[in-house]
């Protein structure tokens, strides 16, 4: 059996600059998932679509999802939101 091997050795001890760990925005599904653990029901995407909107995160028009979709239900909005904080998708105010 063949394969390919890859090592990159680094030495840090040198280095003196500062570290930022990547920041992986989460997905609608981390984000309902979160929100299943914490709270015990689910929300749609669309859902979580129309909390960003209203938070200012997604900056289209959005007319085409709006013309379908109810009004998201204030305690599924506060979870949603929650989960935001949670993540670092908005700061607290």
């Amino acid at each position: 059996m063949y394969g390919t091997w890859f090592a990159l050795i680094v030495r840090t001890a040198d280095y003196e600059g500062e570290f930022y760990p990547e920041k992986k925005q989460p997905t609608y599904k981390m984000i309902r998932a979160w929100i299943k653990e914490r709270y015990g029901f689910t929300v749609n995407s669309a859902s979580i679509s129309q909390t960003k909107r209203k938070y200012g995160l997604i900056t289209d028009s959005g007319d085409a999802e709006r013309r379908y979709t109810q009004k998201v239900r204030p305690e599924k909005e506060a979870a949603i939101r929650e989960a935001f904080l949670w993540f670092g998708i908005i700061k607290r105010k």
